[in-house]
């Protein structure tokens, strides 16, 4: 099936974003600085890394369903990846 450049775009967004979100959460779990030592943000950036990485990944394949919910899914994650990528490490930076 012949898929539209906006579909491959949107996969080497994700096969991006995933990896770099993994790389993060990886660094995180040995050194424990990216995120001040929050486990819950770095699972979430393990979990949200996979997810992309293997949604990306999928439209590059033969798989037909993963190009489909690629449509759909960024809308809904792209922001969440987007928070994840630029949360404040340094906190005392925003107060007064």
């Amino acid at each position: 099936m012949d898929r539209p450049t906006g579909v491959y775009l949107i996969s080497f967004l994700q096969v991006f974003l995933g990896a770099y979100l993994l790389s993060v959460a990886f660094f995180d779990f040995v050194y424990g600085s990216f995120f001040d030592g929050n486990t819950l943000l770095a699972s979430l950036a393990l979990v949200t890394g996979v997810i992309n990485f293997v949604l990306g990944l999928g439209i590059w394949g033969v798989k037909g369903w993963a190009w489909m919910l690629t449509l759909i899914f960024p809308f809904v994650h792209m922001p969440a990846n987007f928070c994840l990528i630029f949360w404040p490490t340094n906190t005392s930076a925003f107060s007064a």
